[in-house]
């Protein structure tokens, strides 16, 4: 992968905005992977996982029931796209505060990467 510098620099600069962040505000992420990558980039607090048996409904209300907000940072392959589209309609009202964190994600992988487990590699 060739990153340039300066976008090395954004995703080590979002990446300690999510370990700060992730202390009172929990993380959903696809699978075990992506929370593995997270931890070991020293994120402590909760990451909630997309594929738990629950269909995308009953894990968004469940996560409403348990959280005022949450930072969704599921991948942005075609699958991730699809998930995170409809977890918006379903979680809306619950996660606008921090979506520029995948956004500027997705931005700055530039078509190099398009997963949070893939960071580990990458960094």
């Amino acid at each position: 992968m060739t990153l340039k510098d300066e976008d090395l620099e954004i995703i080590f600069r979002l990446i300690a905005d999510l370990r700060e962040l992730n202390r009172t505000v929990p993380v959903l992420v696809e699978g075990k992977r992506d929370r593995e990558a997270l931890r070991r980039f020293g994120l402590e607090g909760t990451i909630e996982l997309v594929h738990q048996g629950k269909n995308l409904y009953e894990l968004a209300e469940e996560l409403i029931s348990k959280y005022d907000r949450i930072i969704m940072l599921l991948d942005w392959d075609k699958r991730g796209e699809a998930l995170y589209a409809r977890l918006c309609e379903y979680l809306k009202g619950h996660y606008e505060e921090f979506s520029f964190i995948r956004q500027t994600l997705k931005q700055v992988s530039r078509d190099e990467f398009f997963e949070v487990e893939e960071l580990v590699s990458l960094l």
